[in-house]
Parts: C-alpha cells; sequence; structure tokens
C-alpha cells in the first residue's frame, strides 16, 4: 500500500506506525514525503526509514548512504547494518565499537542510539548486554526492547512489568499494544487469544503487514489452529519472502500438521537459503549429531557375532 493511498500531510507519526507494523516500504515512502520545519522531526523520519532499510536487508545501501557527520542516532543504525551483513567478521569490529560508544556520555545518553545498540547485542544473542543498553526506558521504544529483552531471557514476569509501565504512559499507542500481544504470547492460556486479536485490530485500524499475518500465525500455531496458521504464514510469506521467522514457523507448522518429509525438507531448504545461521537450523544440526553420536554408541553396544 502506498501513501497516495492515504490522506496528505504525510505525518512523524504515519512514518513511524508503518515502521512498527512492519510495513517498510510505506515507512520509506512515507518518510521521503514528510516535510517539516521541525530538524529534530526530520531527523527522526530519516531513523525510521534507516530501520526499515535495514529491517529488508539493505545493509550495502545503508552504510553507503551514512557519513561520520550523521546524526548519532543514524550511526547507531549504520552499526546495525554492519552488523547484520556480517555478524563473524565486520560485526565483531561493530561490537567493540559499540562498547567504546557506550562508554562516552554523548552517544551512551541518546536515546535512538541506546536503541540501536540494543538490537544490535539482540542479534548478536546477548539479551543480558541488550538490556544494559536500553533499561533507562525513557521512551516507549526503549521499554519495549528491555521487555523483548526479558522475554529472550525467559522472564516473562520482569516483562509484563515493563509492559505496565508502557500501559500507564501511552496505552493506546502502537508499541504499546505489540509490546503487550508479544508478552501475551509468551504468558500462554487465554492469552494467546488476546494476543492475536491484538494484532487482528492492529492490521484493521492500520494496515494489515508481512509482521502482523506472521504473528497471528504464530498465535494460531500456539492455539493448535494449525490450518488457519497456514494460510497466515503463506499470505506473510507472499508479502516478504525472505523471511526468516515466517520460513521457520512454516516449518513448525508443517510438522503439526503431519506434512510429508519432502514438504518439510523443502521448507527447511528455503530457510537455510535465507538465514543459514537460524537458530532452528543450529538445533536441528545439534539434535542430528547427538541422534548419530547415540546411534553409534548403541551400535558399539550390540554383541559381537
Amino acid at each position: 500500500m502506498g501513501c497516495v493511498r492515504m490522506a496528505p500531510p504525510v505525518t512523524l507519526f504515519r512514518v513511524q506506525n508503518a515502521f512498527l507494523l512492519g510495513a517498510y516500504a510505506e515507512c520509506v515512502e512515507c518518510a521521503s514525503e514528510f516535510v517539516s520545519a521541525d530538524a529534530a522531526a526530520t531527523s527522526m523520519a530519516e531513523f525510521y526509514a534507516l530501520r526499515a532499510r535495514v529491517a529488508t536487508g539493505d545493509y550495502r545501501g545503508v552504510k553507503e548512504s551514512l557519513s561520520p557527520s550523521s546524526s548519532v542516532g543514524s550511526q547507531g543504525v549504520r552499526m546495525l547494518a554492519a552488523y547484520l551483513s556480517d555478524p563473524e567478521g565486520e560485526g565483531q569490529g561493530v561490537l567493540e565499537q559499540l562498547k567504546e560508544m557506550l562508554a562516552d556520555p554523548a552517544s551512551a545518553g541518546n536515546s535512538e542510539f541506546k536503541l540501536m545498540a540494543g538490537e544490535i547485542y539482540m542479534a548478536a544473542g546477548d539479551p543480558g548486554s541488550s538490556l544494559h543498553a536500553t533499561h533507562s526506558g525513557e521512551t516507549l521504544e526503549l521499554k519495549a526492547a528491555t521487555a523483548m529483552a526479558y522475554l529472550s531471557m525467559l522472564r516473562a514476569d520482569l516483562a509484563e512489568r515493563e509492559v505496565e509501565k508502557m500501559v500507564d504512559e501511552e496505552d493506546d499507542a502502537t508499541i504499546t499494544q505489540l509490546a503487550h500481544a508479544y508478552v501475551d504470547m509468551r504468558r500462554g492460556g487465554k492469552h494467546i487469544r488476546e494476543a492475536f486479536l491484538a494484532f487482528q485490530e492492529l492490521g484493521g485500524k492500520y494496515m494489515m503487514s508481512s509482521k502482523l499475518l506472521a504473528s497471528m500465525g504464530a498465535c494460531s500455531i500456539l492455539l493448535n489452529n494449525f490450518e488457519e496458521a497456514e494460510g497466515f504464514l503463506a499470505e506473510a510469506l507472499a508479502e516478504d519472502p525472505a523471511n526468516s521467522t515466517v520460513l521457520a514457523n512454516i516449518v513448525v507448522n508443517s510438522i503439526h500438521m503431519g506434512k510429508p518429509q519432502s514438504a518439510i525438507d523443502a521448507a527447511l531448504a528455503d530457510l537455510a537459503r535465507v538465514d543459514p545461521g537460524h537458530a532452528l537450523l543450529e538445533k536441528k544440526k545439534t539434535l542430528s549429531a547427538e541422534f548419530a553420536q547415540a546411534n553409534a554408541w548403541l551400535a558399539q553396544q550390540q554383541p559381537q557375532r
């Protein structure tokens, strides 16, 4: 959906909301049309557009579009792009640079930079450091990032407390509703259905996106509604064919549905093509190695004839 379908003028809210909902092309387009005499608002629109480009995999373009004179927040986005483009190579340098910048009050006091630091650490599989970067929580997005770090650490109770702070501050904000829904998914039981309805409502109120469809699909899996999940995940994949989260959930859902091994293998191959280091693939590799090791041990226990 392009901005031409929505009534002008483009506001910063529309730019931000498109990003939060996962409508990344919409975000970039709206940011390009955003005009304001407020330099801070213009900078924030650029910040969201850069993040949207990173989310679509335009790592090189983001790195090349920024200079040393860019804002601290934009530098954080550049570092995220650099890390994601080469985690084992350039990414290691990014982590070292991140430590230095978080020790510098000029960058450590910048909310946008701290948010990007949190995202980089989460991408590196280090939720503890992410939490250290975001826990000050002076913005709703920092509070949401803190809640996501807690969820990654299996502390849904602390994530829930963080979301309660967001609700007290601005309960109808999109980021608050998203964070609340993700925490509800982890809480389980009746809360999963509440999360599903929250994603559905956001899509109806603003726009449906691959991110929302994927989240609805994940809720459906948790609710054992596997055929329903298959539909949502197929829609999500059609909108974003390179979404590794969607592809991983398709693998999981295919197993639940009892699909032929050939279909599951095809889904795994699609995931490996997009994200070779995905946690699901690493887990499969580990389990396969353990199974082979156990098989070898059992074979040695068989009596010789």
